[in-house]
């Protein structure tokens, strides 16, 4: 089964989710059927307008900018070929969440769900050897190694999601538990060559 999505399918889902942010207060909470009646008095002052309105609109922009940006951004080679090793699919975490990963047309880029929110991501190189899933405009990182895969919120220094576990990571997880690795990331060590001193011919 592939797990792709149309930039159509991406808009309708981040505007549904965020839709509910533009209507007023009022609009949420109908409050009584019945219309009752106020006084007031002739030195009484007109009620301010929520600010959360603004700020709602506020966050609709930037999330339409942060949208705009994602989907005009240009992938380099390097991340093309990263985006192939991307696990798809809706992958078990710990504390009963889950996250769903989606590719994207054109190919490159990605939409990842954890519950209502999404998130939207393209690969970036690290040295460390961990596949890297980023996400600018949010500071958000999803980290995929050969045992299992995280969500990293780094602008507030926190995980959203750990211990997200395919097949094959739960495979890789209980061969660690068996033979446990001194570094998860690092390659294989190569044995370090035998040097033999030379010996001097016999006189």
């Amino acid at each position: 089964m592939k797990h792709k999505v149309g930039w159509t399918v991406v808009w309708t889902f981040a505007f549904s989710a965020l839709g509910m942010l533009a209507l007023p207060v009022a609009a949420r909470d109908p409050g009584p059927t019945q219309p009752t009646s106020v006084k007031r008095s002739a030195t009484s002052k007109p009620a301010k307008a929520s600010s959360g309105t603004t700020a709602d609109r506020q966050a609709l922009a930037r999330e339409h900018e942060a949208m705009a940006l994602f989907a005009a951004q240009a992938l380099s080679e390097q991340q093309l070929a990263l985006a192939d090793k991307v696990h798809l699919g809706g992958v078990a975490c710990e504390g009963a969440s889950q996250v769903v990963v989606r590719a994207m047309e054109p190919p490159g880029k990605f939409v990842l769900e954890l519950g209502k929110r999404a998130f939207w991501m393209v690969p970036v190189a690290t040295d460390s050897g961990a596949l890297r899933l980023e996400d600018g405009a949010r500071g958000v990182v999803w980290l995929q190694l050969a045992n299992k895969s995280m969500l990293l919120d780094q602008r507030q220094g926190r995980r959203l999601a750990d211990g997200c576990m395919n097949e094959a990571q739960q495979r890789v997880a209980r061969e660690m538990e068996r033979n446990p690795a001194s570094h998860l990331l690092s390659a294989p060590q190569q044995p370090a060559p035998v040097r033999v001193a030379a010996q001097s011919p016999e006189q």
